[in-house]
This record gives C-alpha cells, sequence and structure tokens, in this order.
C-alpha cells in the first residue's frame, strides 16, 4: 500500500481536478507534488476545495452527453461525462478515501466507520 501522502496527492489531484477538467473539457493544472508533511497535504486539499468552489455547473451541464478520450493508464478509453463520473471517478474517489481511513487507523488515530459515513447521512 502507498503512503498516507500518496493517497491524498491522488485524490485530490488525480481524481478530483481531472474529473473538474474532463468535465470542463479542459487541460487541468499541475500542483508541485507535496512532500507528504501534514501542512503541505493541507494545503494540497485547500487548493484542491478552491477548485471545486470555482466550479461553473452550468458550463458542466452544456456538455452532457459529449463523448471525450480520457487516459487512463497506458489504455484510452471512450466515455461521455456521465459515464466518467459514475464508472470511474466516483469509485476511485470512494477507493482512495478508504485507503485514507485504513492508513490513519492503523497509525493509531481513533477514527471509525460512523466518521466516515457521518458525511453521507448527515
Amino acid at each position: 500500500m502507498k503512503p498516507l501522502s500518496f493517497q491524498v496527492v491522488v485524490t485530490a489531484t488525480n481524481i478530483v481536478s481531472k474529473a473538474l477538467a474532463r468535465a470542463a473539457f479542459v487541460e487541468t493544472s499541475t500542483q508541485q507534488e507535496p512532500d507528504g508533511r501534514h501542512k503541505d497535504l493541507c494545503k494540497r486539499l485547500d487548493k484542491t476545495f478552491a477548485e471545486l468552489d470555482k466550479v461553473d455547473l452550468a458550463r458542466i451541464v452544456i456538455k452532457e452527453g459529449q463523448a471525450f478520450k480520457a487516459l487512463i493508464g497506458t489504455i484510452k478509453f471512450d466515455f461521455t461525462l456521465e459515464d466518467y463520473s459514475v464508472r470511474f471517478a466516483i469509485p476511485n474517489l470512494y477507493f482512495l478515501v478508504v485507503t485514507v481511513y485504513e492508513i490513519l487507523r492503523v497509525k493509531g488515530v481513533q477514527i471509525g466507520k460512523l466518521d466516515y459515513l457521518e458525511e453521507f447521512v448527515a
């Protein structure tokens, strides 16, 4: 299993940022890789939250149904925005968030299932 810093970087950059860029049919900006320190990982997350706040949903909605190709690993896949979100981005995001929880729990952080699920049912 990759370290916590990798999971945060992949979640924040590769999943969220690329999903936003693909939804708007634009290239994603690249962020400098953090060194794994807590404050740097928090800065990375703050940048990602700022990207989310700037999303113009109207721009995304008008592109519904349009197809695009996404390079995932070494394979190019054809997606629509809906397919990409449901079949790739969201499942990957959930996987990585759960992995972060697992790493934190192994390191002794007192978090449990309800800490994760609370955001979904609140």
